[in-house]
């Protein structure tokens, strides 16, 4: 995997990952639909909802991810995934 020079940069920093300011639906290579944002790696919701090409028998509550980092955090949840239809 490539990693970006600002995104290694990062990873130097304590407490930093190798993933902080990554897009997550580009690293996974997930096609996202035309007009709509991936979330980024920092976010406690991910929301997957705007992958193209999900299976039917994912259901739209089993695409939104919440992070176990949330719940240590007081549980606030950061800016979701957007996508204007």
């Amino acid at each position: 995997m490539t990693v970006p020079a600002e995104t290694a940069e990062r990873a130097d920093q304590p407490g930093g990952s190798v993933f902080a300011g990554a897009v997550i639906c580009e690293v996974i290579r997930l096609p996202v639909r035309l007009g709509c944002h991936s979330p980024v790696f920092e976010q406690n919701v991910w929301d997957l909802t705007v992958v193209d090409g999900i299976p039917r028998f994912f259901s739209p509550s089993r695409r939104i991810w919440i992070s176990p980092r949330s719940a240590t955090r007081g549980g606030g949840r950061s800016r979701r995934s957007t996508c204007w239809r």
